[in-house]
């Protein structure tokens, strides 16, 4: 499995991301082993949890490549995940 991240994922975890803690490396770990996984109607995309970390990673697989377009930390984590699958775009 190849994993490339876009400009903005880069930039959010370089710029932001990195001062909680959260690297590239930690992003790939959580694709590899995430605690919960969504697929979002909305965008078309999936999203692979980490709860502990509080960290969501946006991402497009094809032929076992994958994606980041972005990586979303919040300490309301669990609030985001059931609002999303509440009104059915995660599921």
């Amino acid at each position: 499995m190849t994993v490339r991240f876009s400009s903005h994922a880069l930039n959010k975890i370089r710029k932001e991301l990195s001062k909680l803690g959260i690297t590239e490396e930690l992003v790939k770990e959580i694709l590899n082993r995430p605690e919960l996984k969504f697929y979002d109607s909305a965008t078309d995309r999936y999203i692979a949890v980490n709860m502990n970390s509080k960290v969501a990673v946006v991402y497009e697989e094809k032929d076992k490549n994958i994606f980041v377009i972005t990586v979303i930390y919040s300490s309301k984590m669990m609030q985001i995940i059931e609002k999303r699958k509440r009104i059915g775009r995660w599921i």
